[in-house]
């Protein structure tokens, strides 16, 4: 919606006044002129996101392997302050609003696109008791 909403205001603020200025427009052609603006600057838009698309999905896939890597060692090592119990649980509860995310929209017909299939089959990290501090 903020693309189409900024793909307007650039066709009208910056292309519609030079055209007029020029006297390049006349009845449909400002219409056609205008579509053609838009669809151009929304595909712009969305290609560069999609260009960077893999790169997220890699992001995200590494910190969820860390964030089970971290918790593994938690788990084994039970001498971890709460300072640091409360930062993980932080991060388990980042990861898997993430993965939520990305099962519920990647199927989604409109944006499902912009929703990795790979993050959305991970796994919850699930946070089981750590034995108090001693």
């Amino acid at each position: 919606m903020i693309i189409l909403l900024l793909a307007i205001l650039t066709a009208i603020f910056f292309i519609v006044p030079a055209k007029l200025r020029w006297g390049e427009f006349a009845g449909k052609e400002l219409v056609f002129h205008l579509l053609g603006g838009i669809a151009g600057f929304t595909a712009a838009i969305m290609l560069i996101i999609w260009a960077f698309l893999p790169i997220v999905v890699d992001n995200i896939l590494a910190d969820y392997e860390a964030m089970k890597i971290t918790l593994s060692d938690a788990r084994l090592h039970h001498e971890i302050s709460a300072l640091e119990r409360v930062a993980i649980i932080e991060s388990v509860i980042k990861n898997n609003q993430i993965i939520q995310r990305h099962r519920n929209l990647h199927s989604n017909f409109w944006i499902g696109v912009f929703y990795s299939k790979r993050i959305a089959g991970l796994d919850y990290i699930l946070l089981s008791p750590t034995p108090p501090q001693t």
